[in-house]
């Protein structure tokens, strides 16, 4: 720490408190609510429960952590924190930058299922407190330096979803040339449609780790499968499913949620199960699997996808209806000609966005940096 910097528990130099959770039938007509008590009602508050801002701390859920600045009247529920200068030292947006990243919050979050933040487990938390004018100046030097880094992240951002956008465009103009290709249901065309198991054929004893991978949409990332060997299925339950297993050159496609997410079993993945909430196609000859999942991720198929499902609070698919859907393909030479194309495109596209990433996570770097350099008292 700078020489001169004093240091102090965050709970001795700010207010920390969780306000009341009031309920809507509280509330009067008029806008404000009222507070019972022992004796009744003891106060009538109106929902604009502070004149200044303050700064909030999600306390408990999966944002538990999260830092911002309320507007001045602002209702603030009991999911947040409110942390509050209460000595004329201490200013509340330096405050606020030393939650933005200068401190570990690791050690005061607590519980894994469902995270939360404590006031007695940040009360003593050990602040900085430099000289007020100086708090002032670093503060004006990270809102400078953070503006400008901002927009360089958004431009980033930007560049990185229009990357995205070339390599779906080009793909989607390739997929248009379709002229002459041979036409009709996906279980005429591509392959018989098969769905996992229902969730009635797998127990809970059935699982467990480092097993058997069974592949469900959540493990559909990218177009890759990603397996999590944390829920597998043991030998006796792959057994009994042995009509769900996945072979490779198989088509694995999501039924319900996010249409278009699918996947090519690979060799290694041979074997592996189809989980509940997937489709697997298992291609005819002459079908080249990696060129239909381009063509069932594709916005035009999605939207065919997404049309034919049903569900209200989740999309969903039935086999039949997957089946059903019409679907164009030429043949097998000119799929794998088409599908060099894409791999080409794909390929400079990735390396584009790579860039753009790296853009981004040296900029987050950068961010961090300050934020320690400013609360270790070395900004200059």
């Amino acid at each position: 720490m700078k020489a001169g910097w004093k240091q102090a528990a965050l709970g001795d130099v700010c207010d920390i408190y969780q306000p009341k959770t009031i309920s809507t039938k509280d509330m009067t007509p008029d806008g404000e609510y009222s507070v019972f008590g022992a004796n009744g009602i003891i106060g009538k508050y109106h929902k604009f429960n502070h004149e200044e801002s303050q700064l909030l701390i999600t306390c408990r859920g999966a944002t538990c952590g999260s830092v911002n600045i309320s507007e001045p009247f602002s209702w603030i529920t009991g999911n947040a924190m409110v942390v509050r200068p209460k000595v004329t030292n201490l200013a509340l947006h330096f405050v606020e930058f030393f939650f933005r990243g200068a401190v570990d919050l690791g050690g005061v979050i607590t519980g894994a299922a469902q995270p939360q933040i404590t006031r007695q487990s940040l009360a003593p938390v050990p602040i900085p407190l430099p000289p007020l004018e100086e708090q002032q100046q670093i503060v004006a030097v990270l809102d400078e330096a953070f503006e400008g880094l901002a927009r360089a992240r958004a431009h980033a951002e930007a560049n990185l979803r229009d990357a995205r956008e070339l390599f779906t465009s080009a793909v989607d103009d390739l997929l248009a040339q379709n002229a002459g290709w041979a036409a009709g249901p996906i279980s005429a065309i591509v392959g018989q449609v098969s769905t996992g198991p229902f969730g009635s054929l797998l127990h809970k004893s059935d699982y467990v780790e480092n097993g058997t991978p069974l592949i469900n949409p959540a493990h559909i990332i990218a177009g890759q499968i990603v397996p999590d060997f944390r829920k597998t299925v043991d030998a006796s339950a792959l057994q009994r499913l042995a009509s769900y297993r996945l072979a490779e050159s198989d088509i694995v496609i999501g039924r319900r949620g996010e249409m278009g997410r699918c996947a090519v079993v690979n060799e290694d993945q041979d074997g592996w199960l189809c989980g509940t909430g997937s489709f697997f196609i298992r291609p005819r000859v002459g079908v080249v699997p990696e060129f239909v999942a381009h063509l069932l991720r594709s916005p035009s198929f999605v939207a065919k996808l997404e049309s034919a499902s049903t569900g209200a609070t989740m999309a969903n698919l039935s086999n039949k209806v997957l089946g059903d859907i019409p679907i164009s393909l030429p043949d097998e030479t000119e799929q794998l000609r088409l599908l060099g194309e894409m791999d080409a495109i794909e390929n400079t596209t990735s390396t584009i966005a790579n860039s753009y990433r790296s853009k981004i996570e040296r900029i987050d770097a950068l961010r961090q940096s300050l934020l320690h350099k400013a609360f270790a008292g070395e900004l200059t």
